[in-house]
């Protein structure tokens, strides 16, 4: 699995997982165990509640062998996996989505599509 995915498979698993669960294991350590059993160098962590960024952090490195120090600014190429992220957060039932309110602006006609 190259990187990229690795990256947005970690994304896409801490979107969905159980709230208690994120709750009862301190963030360094399951970021700890996330990065040894995805075998990647550095991960950037936000916990969002209430549309407000709680905690932002970054671990390790940002590249195989060194390199520089992951900040919670750092970004990350995920390639086409963001397909991926607005089909989950279309799904989610609070999303503009679900509730039928997401309007979408079309630059090239300069038309807004509901």
């Amino acid at each position: 699995m190259t990187l990229p995915c690795r990256l947005a498979a970690l994304a896409i698993i801490a979107f969905v997982a159980a709230p208690a669960a994120r709750a009862a294991t301190p963030i360094s350590a399951t970021v700890a165990r996330t990065m040894q059993a995805f075998d990647v160098p550095g991960i950037a962590v936000a916990v969002v509640k209430d549309d407000q960024v709680v905690y932002s952090k970054g671990f390790g490195v940002d590249a195989l062998g060194g390199g520089r120090k992951v900040d919670p600014h750092t970004l990350f190429g995920i390639a086409s996996n963001s397909k991926a992220f607005v089909a989950v957060a279309a799904h989610h039932p609070r999303s503009e989505f679900a509730r039928g309110s997401f309007e979408f602006f079309d630059i090239r006609t300069g038309l807004v599509h509901q």
